[in-house]
């Protein structure tokens, strides 16, 4: 129809001749009018051409790897094509240096674990406080999964030694653990630590590092003791290690919202006398042998007995998993959880936490690699090589990794499907993929000799040939 409306055989297409009007010709390049106040927008058709510019405004010197809102308004205020905004969007998606210092940190699905007995599980660490009497510069401690019972002591240094001592102590007094978790210190690391567990057939399982939600429990645990002990202190700060066996005794003898009872309660199967209760008589501390017969207080001994046993202890494991479940639920509707799924084979970038902890390397990237997963664990942890095929030490988290998008397949594309064009009119692509709206306008807006495009004169059909549109096999149509 193009051809037929060139040469005059064809009556003029009303529809065509209203979207020639929105463009006009310059020094032979095809621009569309402004709408409104504003200069006219070159149009270009060719992709590497739409890809130059885009990159140039945003790698370039005056591009200064903006976001996709800043490079699209550059560009928009001077160039013209459809689908502009996408390729802008689609670049910078695949640019290197914005990926490597992108501030947004996104965050796995929580994994919950539903423990159903006291020693099942549970986590020791220990934490920095302020130097204290007896020079005691650390607090370490070790707090059940189920019940949230705890046990810690202050001590003078993390070293391997004096946690040897305590999980000696913690083992002789309590009996024998399923499984303790723990962070990656040295001070858990050491033979002489790991021997210990070793020997007490306690399974070790270590934490991701710069991953404390790993070891979450004994992580919130520290919030709570050392509240209370700020309280004590009152600001003397240096008498925490006074009051630290207070701080333990009252958190193990407060009811936890999680399971509806006292980790004390759970943990030893009875009731914790308060000292309270010598003062103001209650249920438990009542002269027993004065105030009822024998038979019942046989009965009241049954029932004290039974307070602890199987029954309580199903009712906790029940109300913790459905307070894990709402905490999972709560949680994985975060906006910045992972939406996309890191699987095996996917090349990955891995965040640089070690710089949270620095003043210096403010011009670093934040983010490491590309590396490419090899294998998938349990509880969100993946396994990841150098891209020379050197495998690290220790699996990492998936909250520290990222998907990589690499700029190799990013490609401007012509768009070889119908899609619509100006005007609101659909436009069928050619044999080369390349659609015919631009172009189809630009030889309309050409041929016409005055009434659309008057200012510039007629060119005529030879002139015709000489149009550069950046559209190569359009250009070869038309001569």
């Amino acid at each position: 129809m193009i051809g037929l409306h060139l040469t005059g055989e064809e009556s003029q297409d009303s529809d065509i001749r209203r979207q020639a009007a929105q463009y006009c010709l310059r020094a032979g390049h095809l621009f569309r009018r402004p709408v409104g106040s504003g200069m006219p927008l070159r149009v270009v058709c060719d992709p590497e051409e739409r890809q130059a510019i885009v990159a140039e405004l945003h790698d370039g010197v005056v591009g200064g790897h903006r976001g996709i809102k800043g490079t699209y308004e550059k560009i928009r205020r001077l160039y013209w094509w459809d689908g502009q905004y996408k390729d802008v969007e689609r670049y910078l998606m695949t640019c290197e240096e914005c990926q490597k210092r992108a501030l947004v940190k996104y965050k796995d699905p929580l994994h919950p674990s539903y423990p159903t007995r006291p020693g099942k599980k549970v986590h020791i660490d220990l934490v920095k406080m302020p130097r204290g009497v007896g020079n005691m510069n650390y607090a370490v401690n070790i707090r059940d999964d189920f019940t949230g019972f705890v046990d810690g002591r202050p001590i003078r240094s993390k070293a391997a030694k004096e946690v040897k001592n305590f999980v000696l102590e913690y083992l002789s007094r309590y009996g024998c653990v399923g499984k303790i978790v723990m962070d990656r210190g040295a001070e858990f690391l050491a033979d002489e630590v790991q021997s210990v567990f070793r020997k007490a057939s306690a399974r070790v399982s270590i934490a991701t590092a710069y991953h404390p939600q790993s070891n979450s429990p004994v992580e919130r645990g520290h919030q709570t003791l050392i509240a209370s002990l700020s309280k004590w202190c009152k600001g003397r700060d240096s008498d925490w290690p006074r009051y630290f066996r207070y701080a333990i005794w009252a958190d193990n003898v407060t009811v936890r919202a999680s399971t509806g009872y006292p980790p004390y309660t759970l943990w030893f199967g009875r009731h914790c006398l308060l000292p309270i209760e010598f003062h103001v008589d209650s249920w438990t501390t009542v002269d027993w042998a004065e105030e009822i017969s024998r038979e019942e207080l046989l009965a009241a001994r049954t029932r004290q007995i039974a307070y602890g046993l199987e029954e309580n202890l199903m009712t906790a494991a029940d109300r913790l998993a459905v307070k894990r479940d709402k905490g999972k639920e709560r949680w994985d509707k975060n906006d910045r959880i992972r939406k996309e799924r890191v699987s095996v084979g996917d090349m990955v970038l891995l965040y640089d936490a070690a710089l949270e902890r620095t003043w210096t390397g403010k011009l670093a990237n934040r983010w490491m690699g590309p590396y490419r997963v090899v294998e998938a664990l349990d509880w969100g942890a993946y396994m990841i090589p150098e891209l020379d095929g050197s495998k690290l030490k220790d699996p990492v988290a998936g909250a520290r990794l990222k998907l990589f998008r690499s700029s190799e397949h990013n490609t401007f594309e012509q768009g070889g499907k119908t899609r619509q064009g100006s005007g609101g009119r659909k436009m069928e692509s050619d044999e080369t993929g390349q659609s015919l709206a631009a172009c189809e306008e630009c030889l309309i807006h050409t041929a016409d000799t005055g009434e659309v495009n008057g200012e510039l004169g007629g060119i005529g059909r030879r002139g015709l040939r000489s149009v550069s549109m950046g559209c190569a096999a359009h250009t070869e149509q038309t001569s």
